[in-house]
This record gives C-alpha cells, structure tokens and sequence, in this order.
C-alpha cells in the first residue's frame, strides 16, 4: 500500500533531464519487495533474495534519482530504501537453517544491504548484524555476526554434539567475514563444561 509520497522534475531545461521520487509504502514483506525490484531501484537484482523469499509485515522509505530521457544518457540511477521489518520470515534458509520472527531495519542502496535485527535462528531468539555487498562494482566486504544466548533446548537445536558435555547459559558470538571465515566466540561464566575423558568439570 503507498502510504505517501512525492515525485518532482527539479529543471525540466537541464539534460539530462532528471526526477526525483519518494515513496512510502507499508504492507506485506514480499508485495514490498517486488515494488523495490522494479527499475529504477532494483533493489534484489545483486542479492541472494528474491521476492518470493520474503513473508510479513513491513513498512517502507524508497527514495531514488534517475534520467527520464535514454536517448540524454543520463547517469547511473541513485536510489535507497530503508525498510522495517515486524516479524517476516525468509522462506529460504540460510546455511541450512530457518530464519524467522525477523524484527529490524534493512537498508540497502546501490552500493550495499545494512541489516540490524533480532530474528529466530531455528526457534532460537538471536541477534543479527548483516552488511552485504550490492552490485558487481560495490567495494564493500561481505560481514555477518550473530549473537545471542543459548540454554540448553537452543544447544540441542544448533549444536546437538555438544549434549552432555555443555549446558547453558551460553553467550555466543559467530563472525563471518568477507572470506567466509567463522570465528566463534563463547561466553562459559555461567555455563557447565564437562570433559569425562579428562575428567574435567566446570560447574
């Protein structure tokens, strides 16, 4: 649904003749998405996302720059869309697991995807710092964190392996960087650790 919104031709004598949008927009997350897929802003073109991907409510600010006229040459569109997102699921998992109850901003722009979220990883309540490269000439790196904490039903969820050996409360950081390199980071103050080959406990 548009909620509100402007468009303007700032000098209709200057060539390339050039127009300025604005949009706000509320309502379901992948209507919202599928109006950010059209030119010029197209905003999921260079991400791993499609429109299909996204389900739940969401409001949105789209603003863009771009030529009227092909035949002026005009420069590359210049476009941003902040979006907030009020519990959408992602249909798609990521790295195998189910992403939702997603609560948070997206940003992105012609350079690059910003999201700062809390969301369910598998059922697990976590926090999310995302930053995405957008186009193929953007120079931003690729990062990822999530955090959050763990008791024991979440250890079971995300790390099965560890059953009788750690049980929460376990804070946890997982960074991914540009290379897709993880460093995880635990927090034990409160945790119990159990090493039976060694006979070494923590409690």
């Amino acid at each position: 649904t548009l909620t509100g919104g402007d468009f303007a031709i700032p000098n209709t004598y200057e060539k390339p003749m050039m127009a300025e949008m604005r949009l706000d927009l509320a309502g379901n997350a992948d209507a919202i998405a599928e109006l950010a897929s059209f030119r010029p802003i197209d905003a999921l073109k260079h991400t791993p996302f499609t429109v299909e991907d996204f389900s739940g409510p969401v409001t949105a600010q789209v603003g863009a720059r771009f030529g009227l006229v092909a035949d002026q040459k005009p420069p590359p569109p210049q476009w941003q869309t902040q979006i907030a997102l009020d519990g959408v699921d992602l249909k798609t998992p990521i790295a195998g697991r189910a992403i939702t109850a997603v609560k948070g901003t997206l940003r992105i722009d012609q350079n690059q995807a910003e999201l700062k979220s809390t969301a369910d990883i598998d059922g697990v309540p976590m926090e999310i710092s995302a930053l995405e490269p957008v186009g193929t000439k953007s120079t931003v790196k690729r990062q990822r964190d999530i955090s959050g904490t763990l008791d024991d039903k979440a250890i079971a969820k995300l790390a099965p392996g560890l059953g009788g050996i750690l049980s929460g409360p376990v804070g946890i950081d997982i960074a991914v960087d540009d290379t897709n390199v993880q460093k995880i980071t635990a927090d034990l103050d409160n945790a119990s650790l159990v090493l039976p080959w060694v006979g070494w406990s923590k409690g």
